[in-house]
């Protein structure tokens, strides 16, 4: 990623927005004017690392592995269509 580009077409408008999760430097330094933009979102590479995660994800495993067994459909499928 080039932040100094992506700040420059922010700053003239090329870019409307941005939500950014990886940067040049990490983690984004205090200091970086991405920081000031009402239209970038910035979010933990490893936003998917929370509290309670691994116990949601377990119940969720439990009930489609029951789902499967019993052949009901799946909660949370994503089909190739």
């Amino acid at each position: 990623m080039q932040e100094a580009a992506l700040v420059e077409a922010l700053r003239s408008g090329h870019v409307a927005g941005a939500y950014l999760d990886v940067f040049e430097q990490e983690p984004l330094p205090p200091e970086s004017p991405l920081w000031d933009f009402p239209n970038v979102l910035i979010s933990p590479h490893n936003s998917g690392a929370a509290r309670g995660n691994e116990e949601r994800t377990l119940e969720i495993f439990l009930e489609n592995l029951a789902r499967w067994y019993r052949g009901a459909p799946l909660i949370n499928e994503v089909t190739g269509a």
